[in-house]
């Protein structure tokens, strides 16, 4: 999630998809699911990266 979070502040503009997915993947850290939850945070976030990068034009997350 931290990675977004650098992601998003990096993003010459917002990203709706992205904001919320890494909404979601928030909450299920904060709900503390066990690993099922963990699991599905992580690609939420991962995601949101993604897009992320994307907006910026960055080649490394595609």
């Amino acid at each position: 999630m931290d990675a977004a979070s650098v992601s998003r502040d990096a993003a010459p503009r917002p990203v709706a998809e992205a904001e919320q997915l890494l909404t979601r993947a928030q909450a299920l850290a904060a709900d503390r699911g066990g690993r099922a939850a963990a699991r599905s945070a992580t690609e939420y976030a991962r995601r949101a990266d993604q897009l992320w990068q994307a907006s910026t034009g960055s080649p490394e997350h595609g």
